[in-house]
């Protein structure tokens, strides 16, 4: 869901009952994140013997408008030296509420 802060548009995300709250605009050319997919993402480095991986299931985030992924629990995009901001993110009585 899309939730707007003032003039911020921010992205939020249930995981399995964990919630996720992001800067909700794509840096690139400000595609509403709310509406992008989660899903995992293939990974090859060091740690995996230079063989490709699926790894990240349900943890990545894709832009709607071209594709960049992002990590849902840091911000941090997949391959590129970009990160969205993040809120905290809690829930009392039932509610979800940012932490600002």
């Amino acid at each position: 869901m899309e939730v707007k802060v003032g003039s911020v548009q921010i992205a939020v995300f249930n995981v399995d009952g964990d919630f996720f709250a992001l800067f909700g605009r794509c840096p690139h050319q400000s595609a509403p994140l709310s509406r992008g997919r989660l899903q995992g993402t293939v990974i090859c480095n060091a740690d995996t013997c230079w063989e490709t991986q699926w790894a990240h299931e349900g943890e990545v985030l894709v832009c709607p408008g071209h594709g960049m992924e992002y990590n849902i629990r840091s911000g941090k995009a997949f391959g590129y030296d970009l990160k969205l901001r993040t809120y905290e993110v809690a829930v009392e009585d039932g509610q979800v509420m940012l932490v600002m």
